[in-house]
């Protein structure tokens, strides 16, 4: 009997372990301070909804458009994140994806390969996940945010 309330009392702290402690802490990823991979947001983006840091390598550069595509390690996970420098890259983006595009960013982008860290809100409208970047980070250091 002793054994069992033991056995039935570990089980209990496991749980307690497992469902409160994410609760306490902030939950897996959504309002963490820490960046998240691009693999971890795009197997469950309904998980980081709100501020996020996305952090991956640059797997290709759309510098024309102002497009910076994040890819995680393995290259298999993307997220295209949209930084337009100028009117002209602002007015691109706004007649190739059929939305307004009304967010303006000075500084630079990166370089393919580049490891970078991307801030800002990952939302969802209209069936589509997207992240609102306030910065973009190169080896700790901001090389573009919004104007």
């Amino acid at each position: 009997m002793h054994r069992k309330n033991l056995l039935l009392l570990f089980v209990l702290i496991v749980l307690i372990g497992v469902f409160v402690y994410p609760q306490l802490t902030g939950g897996s990823g959504s309002n963490s301070a820490e960046a998240v991979d691009v693999s971890a947001v795009t197997a469950a983006p309904q998980q980081y909804l709100g501020q996020l840091t996305i952090s991956g390598a640059v797997g290709a550069l759309y510098a024309e458009e102002g497009v910076i595509v994040m890819v995680d390690e393995g290259g298999c996970c993307n997220i295209p994140i949209l930084v337009p420098l100028s009117q002209e890259q602002q007015n691109l983006l706004s007649e190739a994806i059929k939305m307004d595009v009304n967010v303006l960013y000075s500084g630079a982008l990166p370089q393919i390969g580049d490891f970078i860290e991307a801030t800002g809100t990952w939302t969802f409208e209209n069936g589509v996940y997207d992240l609102e970047i306030e910065t973009v980070a190169r080896n700790g250091e901001v090389i573009s945010r919004v104007n």
